[in-house]
């Protein structure tokens, strides 16, 4: 699921020169706030550049000159969350909620946090908080249905995406979201109209082309899954799943090569994926090259020994059932 993490990246102009509970600063003070602010700028630098290292540092000393400025917390958090440092990203959000109990977005980026955690209800926990907060926030509700959706809990999900798409008609990672869900609940006319949506608002998102394509090779509808997963790859071209699923489709078609052609792109980009090459090697046996069909068979039962007992059952492989060759791969 995709989910909003809300950064002061973007912000920065807008909250640079901001000052806490109307406070007024003498000439020593508004001095030291500037030298803050440079450092936070730094940081945002540093962060955007990977100089994570670099970034802690501007971050750290920002806090040691005024521990109360939120900002710093703020950013600090996102790096840590970036870096998979989940309890330091929860302590520098939970510091700026107990400087600032109105910030929607400290509550927000840690409900993501939690999220990530496994920490579902936490998670939810905090996305409300920060609905409650700011009714109008798209996003929380967005990411509601994410945790929602993680405990299986799917009408809710559904609920906080439909809320979502209402508060901003452009948001297409909640029309994406709540295809998802459509998609596992089987209501496959409803997955495809939210993938389409998605498209719609964004044309260059390559995720919707693809999860749409699966839905259409799901039905039956391989031709019109191949050029969803073609434009999917035109988008994103270095993405293994893509020319996997696009591979199964041409498979499903018997056009034999096209998906020869297609998983060995997919094993170029993830060489130790057993189904890629035992797909390959479905397709080269049905195109009448054993050689190279058991070649490939011998490498993804090498890799997952669990599809020896797929293949001794596999009616693509029917007339090699009794092949010793292949029997010795299976045993």
């Amino acid at each position: 699921m995709k989910k909003i993490f809300i950064s002061c990246l973007g912000l920065f102009v807008l909250f640079s020169f901001s000052c806490h509970g109307g406070e007024t600063l003498t000439d020593p003070q508004f001095e030291e706030r500037i030298k803050v602010i440079v450092l936070i700028k730094e940081g945002l630098i540093h962060q955007i550049e990977g100089e994570y290292e670099d970034a802690f540092l501007s971050y750290n000393k920002a806090i040691e000159l005024d521990p109360k400025y939120t900002k710093a917390y703020f950013n600090r958090g996102s790096v840590y969350h970036y870096l998979g440092q989940y309890q330091k990203a929860i302590d520098d959000y939970t510091k700026v909620i107990e400087l600032d109990p109105k910030d929607t977005n400290a509550y927000n980026n840690r409900g993501v946090v939690y999220d990530d955690s496994g920490e579902y209800q936490k998670a939810i926990d905090d996305y409300t908080k920060a609905i409650e907060l700011d009714p109008k926030n798209a996003y929380a509700y967005s990411n509601r249905g994410n945790a929602y959706n993680n405990l299986d809990q799917y009408q809710k999900a559904i609920d906080d995406y439909t809320k979502a798409t209402e508060l901003n008609p452009k948001y297409d990672s909640a029309y994406f979201n709540r295809g998802v869900v459509y998609d596992n609940l089987a209501q496959y006319q409803k997955a495809i109209d939210d993938y389409t949506k998605a498209i719609e608002v964004s044309p260059n998102f390559p995720f919707a082309y693809e999860n749409r394509g699966k839905v259409y090779c799901g039905l039956g509808e391989y031709q019109k899954a191949i050029d969803d997963y073609t434009k999917a790859i035109e988008l994103d071209p270095k993405y293994f799943e893509t020319y996997f699923y696009r591979g199964n489709a041409y498979a499903d078609l018997g056009q034999c090569q096209k998906a020869i052609d297609d998983y060995t792109k997919a094993i170029e980009l993830d060489s130790e994926s057993a189904v890629a090459y035992y797909n390959r090697a479905c397709a080269y046996f049905l195109k009448g090259e054993q050689d190279k069909a058991l070649l490939d068979l011998k490498k993804s039962t090498y890799l997952d020994k669990s599809l020896k007992g797929r293949a001794k059952t596999d009616e693509d492989f029917k007339t090699l059932w009794d092949d010793p060759d292949f029997k010795k791969l299976v045993e």
